[in-house]
């Protein structure tokens, strides 16, 4: 689809551009760290590894986060209070007056258009070599300040929300700014990486990073998906495919969760000099390319374990912690 690469190929522009020896004040001491990344190269690579899982092209929303997923008032079990407690979403809102009409789904595979892979361009992740490990651009964090840290102890003052009794017409989706044609796999990845933050932090940085949780556990991930191919199943024109299955969705999720992080790692850079708002928008993207290279690193490890036939890639979704 154009809107992921073009969106990504712009931001990667605007970086450059700054980063060039006319622009470089605007990135401050961060600049060195930008060029460390080595982002075009990273691109190039996450391409390769991208159009390689084939993943379909569906209609997505592409910031399905907790601020973004509202449940209605007139719910049994829903209590005033929760509203307050459903934190605000990092990214510029859209100011909607009438969600009601615009409910959505989980992404309807478009089967009248489906976007037909290059062979040429489908690759197989390099074999992790340990040597070189320590060449990964890993972010040197031995002189930052550490991320804030998430306090359990608050979180269970949180009032607690019985969601057996929700359908889906319980829930109602906002800000559709992002919304385009996407892979499929990009959808599910991000919503599950969405896990790891929390935006309810009302001082600097304005959110948590939440690693220990890291993403839901491999059931409710399965749980998801199931929902969404009885959705996709039950359509009057649906066609069966091979790839829509748990396992094949698993398998892309695994290979998107970098791709959702590189383009909110991108967004963060390319706001922190362009969005007068308060969030630490270069803190917020450290942690995603934190989390991009340390996810990166454990799909080359399972790929190496993947060619000696101990495992396979969506075995990385057995990975996710409840909280």
């Amino acid at each position: 689809p154009r809107w992921f690469w073009e969106t990504v190929e712009r931001w990667l522009n605007t970086i450059e551009e700054n980063l060039s020896n006319d622009h470089e004040q605007l990135y401050g001491a961060i600049k060195d760290k930008l060029k460390r990344l080595r982002l075009r190269e990273e691109l190039a690579w996450l391409r390769e590894l991208l159009l390689s899982v084939e993943s379909p092209v569906v209609f997505c929303h592409n910031d399905l986060q907790e601020g973004n997923i509202l449940v209605r008032e007139e719910v049994e079990t829903f209590q005033e209070t929760h509203m307050t407690d459903i934190p605000p979403s990092p990214t510029p809102t859209s100011s909607r007056d009438d969600v009601t009409s615009a409910e959505a789904t989980l992404p309807v595979l478009n089967t009248s258009s489906e976007a037909t892979l290059d062979p040429s361009f489908k690759a197989t992740l390099p074999v992790f070599d340990s040597s070189a490990a320590a060449t990964l651009p890993l972010l040197d964090t031995s002189a930052e300040a550490t991320l804030p840290v998430f306090d359990t102890s608050a979180a269970t003052t949180l009032p607690a929300f019985n969601t057996s009794s929700l359908t889906g017409e319980s829930i109602v989706i906002i800000d559709f700014e992002y919304c385009a044609y996407n892979y499929r796999g990009f959808e599910f990845a991000n919503h599950f990486n969405e896990w790891m933050y929390d935006y309810s932090n009302e001082q600097p940085p304005y959110f948590y990073h939440l690693p220990e949780c890291e993403h839901p556990t491999r059931a409710q991930k399965e749980h998801m998906i199931r929902c969404y191919l009885d959705e996709l199943q039950s359509l009057a024109n649906y066609k069966p495919k091979s790839r829509d299955t748990v396992e094949h969705i698993l398998h892309e999720t695994e290979a998107f969760i970098l791709a959702s992080h590189f383009f909110w790692g991108l967004w963060s850079v390319v706001n922190s000099t362009s969005v007068d708002i308060e969030f630490d928008y270069w803190g917020y993207g450290e942690s995603r390319f934190e989390a991009y290279f340390t996810h990166k690193e454990k799909l080359l490890l399972l790929k190496e374990q993947e060619i000696d036939g101990t495992t396979s890639l969506s075995t990385a979704s057995s990975s996710g912690q409840d909280c």
